[in-house]
């Protein structure tokens, strides 16, 4: 967690907490858009890893769009998109980004295809995948 967070624990239901031995924890319907993207960019940075591409920076900041991760040794920005943002949020992030002086940005995607012609599009340069096609991305991105 980054400092000034508070901490965040899921439990799984009540056999859960009594392992944790806590006594207070409430029943969760439906888990955060927040943390599927968390989810995702974590399962990004593993599976990179699995294919020699190490050291991301989480949240890093590029000027005037935060990079969702950074990898400086290749001047590499990925950005996980979970398919919730509007189009217009969406182009307005491609937009920040062709401001940034970076080699390489890689998009990946759990929305339609179309989400990623237009950001890709609006862009004008990049890579990117539906999340399912990740392994065949990574090939490409780490040779």
């Amino acid at each position: 967690m980054h400092p000034g967070k508070a901490h965040q624990h899921l439990v799984l239901d009540t056999a859960g907490a009594k392992v944790l031995s806590l006594e207070r924890w409430r029943k969760i319907p439906a888990l955060s858009l927040t943390y599927r993207h968390q989810v995702l960019v974590t399962e990004f940075a593993i599976r990179a890893g699995e294919y020699g591409l190490r050291g991301g920076d989480v949240e890093y900041p590029l000027g005037p769009v935060r990079a969702d991760l950074y990898y400086p040794v290749k001047n590499l920005a990925v950005e996980i998109d979970t398919g919730s943002t509007s189009r217009k949020q969406l182009i307005s992030k491609a937009q920040r980004y062709r401001r940034v002086g970076v080699d390489q940005v890689v998009m990946v995607t759990e929305g339609s295809n179309d989400r990623l012609k237009t950001f890709l599009s609006t862009l004008g340069h990049g890579v990117g995948a539906h999340f399912d096609q990740l392994d065949k991305l990574l090939q490409s991105i780490t040779r």
